[in-house]
């Protein structure tokens, strides 16, 4: 009865073995397949940023060239709010 007994516990670990082979193996795929899709997901919100970046270039382009001195104008007090912003941060 010992040598029997002794021969299914010698099996169990090896099956348990086994068995946490396979679910381990199971696992990984998951993790690859899901890897992936993440991977495909992230790759179109990029394409899709960059596209709404260069239709926000073209408009400000545009309005840029229909009004050229109101952008100077713009872009001149934009310059001096930063200018006093940053001269009062070092005082």
């Amino acid at each position: 009865m010992t040598s029997a007994s002794n021969r299914s516990h010698g099996h169990e670990p090896e099956s348990l073995h086994d068995s946490l082979s396979g679910i381990a193996d199971l696992v990984r795929k998951e993790v690859r397949r899901e890897l992936g899709v993440a991977r495909e997901a992230a790759g179109e919100m990029l394409d899709r940023g960059r596209e709404k970046a260069e239709e926000l270039r073209e408009g400000v382009s545009e309005r840029i060239r229909e009004r050229p001195l109101t952008s100077v104008l713009v872009a001149t007090g934009i310059g001096v709010l930063i200018g006093a912003l940053v001269a009062r941060r070092r005082d």
